[in-house]
């Protein structure tokens, strides 16, 4: 939860602590009249009072939904993604520039043992091919050994140790959509593909290699963007194509003869998965090789992501 949805909660809160002392108070006042104690408040007063306090609750009230309203509309939830699987996440911080997420989350998430240092407020993430350290109000990382400035020092909230995100180091990637507010964050080993000037990423499936496919830029046709053949660059066993949403459905899907399927639209584009249509292989091997990596198709395109440098 970060400090602006603390200060409405708070602010809630205050608004309903002064709801029921203005009940309590005009309780009071009623019970003094109905008394005739020495109160100089007459019924018809307190009435008026009543009413002027209780529209003074429901204005403010409404101030805070209006202002909550806005906080949402300019700040949505946060969409984690790691290794191209939504994640959910409960605590995290924002400083309008970098992203910071517990450190014992992201070892949950990335499959890293972590141990905490209490003397020196120190968190190590290991596994087979990393150790990584992050130290609180320290704005370094250690990965096996080396000394990474990050642009942010870490630091202690509520008892976890949030860690920034840095956008590219040996053992992390992370890419951000500030259209949909979408996080993705990605061990390097499993990028099969970017093209950073669409900001479209791909993930190869996991289990797999990057070399069982050879990942080609179509320079061509301006909108088919990738083309993925076979390892040695032989046989093309599917295309991306990337164009504008408008022109696909007025100017190009009338005629679109090649069988595809449409993955996704996102800001006025759209993405296809296109089949190739003539398949050339000269023997069993070769076919039994194409249709392998065939299989993967849909796994390749559920897992495109779309970025903001």
């Amino acid at each position: 939860m970060n400090q602006k949805e603390v200060f409405i909660i708070k602010k809630l809160l205050l608004t309903t602590a002064t709801i029921f002392t203005v009940i309590y108070f005009i309780f009071i006042f009623v019970s003094a009249a109905q008394q005739n104690t020495n109160f100089f408040y007459t019924e018809k007063q307190i009435r008026q009072y009543e009413q002027q306090q209780y529209q003074k609750i429901q204005n403010d009230i409404e101030n805070i939904h209006a202002e909550i309203a806005q906080y949402q509309k300019t700040h949505p939830q946060l969409r984690i993604f790691v290794n191209g699987e939504q994640k959910e996440i409960v605590q995290y911080a924002y400083n309008d520039k970098q992203y910071f997420l517990p450190v014992r989350w992201l070892a949950e998430q990335l499959h890293y043992n972590i141990t905490w240092n209490n003397d020196t407020k120190t968190a190590q993430l290991q596994n087979q091919n990393n150790t990584i350290s992050f130290t609180e109000n320290d704005n370094h990382m250690l990965i096996n050994g080396n000394r990474i400035e990050m642009e942010y020092a870490s630091m202690l909230s509520d008892g976890s140790l949030l860690v920034p995100i840095p956008y590219e180091s040996s053992f992390l990637k992370t890419a951000k959509n500030n259209d949909t507010n979408a996080l993705y964050i990605i061990e390097p080993q499993r990028i099969l593909y970017e093209n950073k000037t669409l900001g479209i990423g791909v993930l190869m499936p996991e289990g797999y290699q990057n070399n069982c496919f050879k990942v080609t830029e179509n320079n061509s046709d301006t909108n088919t963007i990738i083309q993925f053949f076979d390892s040695e660059g032989e046989m093309l066993i599917f295309s991306l194509w990337y164009g504008n949403l408008d022109y696909w459905e007025k100017e190009v899907k009338p005629t679109f003869s090649i069988p595809y399927t449409e993955v996704c639209q996102n800001n006025n584009h759209i993405l296809l998965c296109v089949n190739t249509s003539d398949v050339q292989y000269d023997s069993d091997t070769k076919k039994a090789i194409y249709e392998t990596l065939l299989q993967l198709k849909q796994k390749i395109y559920d897992s495109v992501y779309f970025f903001t440098e």
